[in-house]
């Protein structure tokens, strides 16, 4: 991924898991052109990005394979035909192993933890339904 690429990815994962009240107005508006560097909610959201972006998708990228890793950063799993609950997933159990690892062997902090449990929860559900499918 470039780096346009990685904070673009970074940008839509503050937007999906940021409470709306949250988020600025100009990516609530597209046509909005209120931008307030300053602002509060501004810098707080931009924190949001850094964080997703430094933190959850560098870590992602590092101890996966890339193939892997972009399944992991954009919750689209591989469900082999004859998969018939999400603990028989390949993807599912890989990304579980991952945060047991970063949890408990290399001590992540809690912002971390939380990101990646996000997109592991999101990335479940992704895959029930295709089973169900």
């Amino acid at each position: 991924m470039t780096e346009i690429e990685i904070r673009n990815k970074a940008t839509q994962l503050a937007l999906g898991f940021t409470d709306e009240s949250d988020i600025p107005i100009r990516y609530k508006k597209r046509t909005s052109k209120k931008f307030d560097p300053e602002s509060n909610i501004e810098t707080k959201f931009q924190e949001q990005i850094d964080r997703w972006e430094e933190v959850v998708i560098s870590i992602l990228t590092n101890v996966s394979n890339s193939d892997q890793a972009i399944r992991f950063i954009n919750s689209t799993p591989i469900v082999e035909e004859g998969t018939t609950t999400v603990t028989r997933n390949k993807d599912f159990l890989d990304f579980l192993d991952l945060l047991i690892q970063r949890r408990d062997r290399d001590n992540c902090g809690s912002s971390e933890l939380g990101s990646l449990c996000m997109l592991h929860g999101v990335m479940q559900k992704r895959i029930e339904s295709q089973i169900e499918s």
